[in-house]
């Protein structure tokens, strides 16, 4: 039975509820909480005081005289005997109390022996260069921050830790970036590519330690050096929901509406220019690309989506992909691209996954709306004067 089931039982025989154990003792009901769970240790003191407040004396102190021990031979094999993965044996306050010494330092960069794992992740300055994913990684951290701390806040590491990173934006790590099942890209020498996936585990029998096992993913990780370059897929074809668009024809075919009558305006290719069945207005094609193109670059291409793009074409390079053209690092690089490299194939698929209509209205600015394809129903999102 794990130690946390074993308090379980001692509550309930004497009929106690959680908080009820919790304000006896002087602690957080949280803090409680975590240890009945088996995902927070309140330190040994602590520890203590919940055995004394369940009655817990004699014989059966002693399944829990673990506390501050080192884990025995036997422990250690049992838990990382038969693992081909690479280690780190944790104390609560994410301490590393050993590591497996098959590291592969030329390839990676992990803390020591004596090192706080967490301190390492947040504030080594040699990881955001090392490390593809260290912002991410840094999120799951702070959570991880916040859980040990709430469980000890007396631990002078964590506290420490707590004043350079405090709370202050919860939503900054929430659970769900937990470091288990997290995934670690490195930079190596030959390139960025996914190494290891992160399984974090925490003994039942002790609690007060925990393991983190990196695992090399072999499905996700770059190819040998060695590899031939491949070269990238041709570009899929752009949506034909338009039935009368095919190579060739206009990027905007069967995607503009008069704003006047609402119709459909038609593109015939000897007049490169859609007009509207009625006559209520036309517009020159390669004006509309232009104008739609710098509405949906501004829209696709934030400094967020370029920064995910910058990683992705790390690790594609990395991979022996070779790309006709580098991807954009801002949104006004993404509109030279619109305008002067991509094919009218390719942008036909930017604009029909992107856009729903674009309604011209007459007049002498010929001003443009476009609606989102996404919305429920469409809905103007940016017009163009």
């Amino acid at each position: 039975m794990a130690v946390a089931e074993h308090l379980a039982a001692y509550r309930h025989r004497l009929g106690l509820e959680a908080d009820q154990v919790a304000h006896a003792v002087g602690l957080a009901v949280e803090r409680c909480r975590l240890l009945e769970e088996g995902t927070g240790w309140p330190g040994t003191r602590a520890f203590r005081a919940v055995l004394e407040t369940l009655q817990i004396q004699g014989p059966e102190r002693k399944q829990f005289a673990f506390p501050g021990t080192p884990l025995d031979p036997l422990e250690q094999q049992f838990l990382t005997g038969n693992s081909n993965q690479v280690w780190l044996h944790l104390d609560h306050g994410w301490t590393v109390v050993a590591a497996d010494d098959a590291v592969p330092a030329a390839a990676v960069l992990l803390p020591k022996p004596g090192d706080n794992f967490l301190r390492w992740l947040l504030c080594d300055p040699d990881l955001p260069g090392r490390l593809l994913n260290q912002e991410a990684l840094a999120a799951a951290a702070r959570h991880a921050l916040h859980t040990a701390a709430v469980a000890d806040p007396d631990h002078p590491a964590l506290r420490t830790l707590r004043e350079q990173f405090p709370d202050d934006d919860k939503a900054a790590a929430p659970r769900s970036r937990a470091l288990d099942r997290t995934n670690w890209i490195w930079r190596t020498p030959e390139g960025p590519y996914l190494v290891w996936q992160a399984i974090s585990l925490r003994p039942s029998f002790r609690p007060d330690v925990r393991f983190l096992f990196l695992q090399v993913d072999e499905k996700t990780s770059a190819p040998s050096p060695t590899r031939p370059p491949q070269a990238a897929a041709a570009p899929a074809r752009a949506d034909q929901s338009a039935e009368t668009w095919r190579a060739g024809a206009p990027v905007l075919a069967g995607l503009l509406l008069c704003g006047h009558c609402h119709q459909t305006m038609t593109a015939p290719s000897e007049t490169a220019a859609y007009q509207c069945p009625a006559g209520c207005v036309s517009l020159a094609a390669e004006q509309a690309t232009d104008r739609v193109g710098t509405v949906l670059t501004a829209r696709l291409f934030t400094e967020e989506s370029v920064r995910r793009l910058a990683q992705a074409q790390e690790m594609i390079l990395a991979a022996g992909i070779d790309m006709a053209h580098p991807l954009p690092v801002n949104a006004r690089h993404a509109l030279h691209q619109w305008r002067h490299r991509m094919t009218d194939t390719v942008r036909r698929g930017f604009a029909t996954e992107q856009i729903a209509s674009v309604t011209v209205t007459p007049g002498p600015a010929r001003e443009l709306t476009v609606c989102g394809a996404t919305a429920p129903t469409p809905q103007p999102d940016i017009a163009l004067p």
